[in-house]
């Protein structure tokens, strides 16, 4: 659940507070866990952004280069810091393989309101 109001917001029991967080929220279920990117992701998001049939309706072209990769990590633990996003790594709770991500692509407790996106590795569409 996601409370806020002015530069704060309290998810999940941890306080964001004008860019910074006691520590990033860690999510589970029976079979996924959701916790943060980190470079050793670097290779597996190449592998989903690279992929043209998951950013065929988003506002970039596949990955060419593995940089390109490592910078999304950047970008999404920055808005994380910010305040201004969250993103997670969605991973198989058994074997701890990553499938994919999802997060809040944008975060607004001024507006209350939020958007909302995920991609998996072609691989896990449509299993369940």
């Amino acid at each position: 659940m996601l409370i806020g109001h002015a530069n704060c917001a309290l998810y999940r029991g941890v306080l964001l507070q004008g860019g910074f967080s006691l520590s990033f929220p860690v999510l589970e279920t029976n079979r996924l866990k959701l916790d943060a990117l980190s470079k050793d992701d670097s290779t597996s998001l190449f592998e989903l952004f690279s992929d043209n049939s998951v950013v065929e309706y988003y506002d970039l072209n596949a990955f060419t280069e593995l940089s390109q990769a490592i910078n999304l990590i950047a970008f999404f633990n920055a808005r994380f810091k910010e305040s201004s996003g969250i993103r997670w790594a969605i991973r198989l709770k058994e074997t701890n393989e990553f499938i994919g991500t999802c997060g809040f692509n944008t975060w607004s407790p001024k507006m209350k309101n939020a958007t909302l996106g995920y991609d998996l590795l072609p691989k896990y569409w449509g299993t369940h």
